[in-house]
């Protein structure tokens, strides 16, 4: 038997279904398939057009915001460079006003006068542009970051989509913060940890358990062992310890299985050249 627009009754039906067969069931989703079973066709053309016509509104809002954002952060830029470089744009426009005096009269000798004033306007840009970044650092230090607050929703296909901000970007800026935080961490290892035939049987339990999920292994790992008072709150056994730990551990058999495959050959050679 089937269900005429099974899809839709059946999200419309249970409030609380998530997945349906191999789909999302999204906001939009629900938005649309209530309006359906309510309104029918019809409905659910209008509760589409509405969807639509509000996200557009936010986007047209936030694009406004952002725009006005903009002007007020050029603005103070602005007041900012002429707070900390003053005597800088005072002297670039003497210099301007001199060469243009120059280039007016064109007296004797000018153009190596135009030289030197060129030069002096070279070095006093190279200052003001030292400045406008010392500047432009301590702006986005001190006001918060677009990034901060993010608006998504999720899409027909079960996609996300970012009202506020693009999507390329805003996957940047959380990588390069994930690059940040993860240089900023505190090394909280556990500093000379003397690994003894009793943590190695408990590595070798949880690993078999595991399959070898060291990032887990660490947590359980380190969860035992400060039960045991061995480390303290704030240490921790790392995964990459507990993987040099295991390689350790388990080259020493095959160095031996080495070095018997080789005795025995050694012998096998010896008895040939005796028969």
């Amino acid at each position: 038997m089937t269900v005429p627009n099974y899809r839709k009754t059946m999200t419309a039906s249970i409030p609380t279904l998530m997945y349906l067969d191999d789909r999302p069931v999204t906001q939009y989703d629900r938005l649309l398939a209530e309006a359906f079973v309510k309104d029918g066709r019809e409905g659910e053309r209008l509760a589409r057009e509405k969807y639509n016509a509000e996200k557009r509104q936010k986007e047209i809002e936030w694009n406004e915001k952002n725009e006005e954002r903009a002007e007020i952060m050029k603005k103070r830029r602005q007041l900012e460079l002429e707070r900390y470089a003053n005597d800088d744009l005072k002297e670039k426009e003497r210099i301007l006003d001199k060469k243009k005096e120059l280039l007016e009269k064109k007296p004797n000798d000018y153009e190596n006068s135009l030289k030197n004033l060129d030069h002096e306007l070279e070095r006093i840009e190279q200052e003001l542009a030292q400045k406008q970044e010392i500047i432009d650092r301590m702006l986005s230090e001190a006001i918060m970051s677009k990034y901060t607050c993010v608006s998504r929703t999720m899409n027909e296909n079960g996609e996300y989509e970012y009202v506020n901000v693009n999507k390329e970007e805003y996957e940047k800026y959380m990588k390069e913060q994930k690059k940040k935080a993860k240089s900023n961490q505190v090394d909280n290892s556990v500093k000379g940890l003397v690994w003894t035939p009793e943590f190695d049987e408990l590595m070798e339990k949880i690993l078999n358990i595991d399959d070898q999920n060291f990032e887990q292994v660490s947590s359980e790992l380190t969860k035992a062992l400060y039960q045991k008072q061995v480390i303290k709150a704030n240490e921790m056994v790392t995964p990459e310890q507990i993987k040099a730990r295991w390689a350790e551990v388990h080259e020493k058999p095959k160095t031996t299985e080495s070095t018997s495959a080789t005795t025995n050959t050694t012998v096998i050679n010896e008895l040939d050249e005796l028969e």
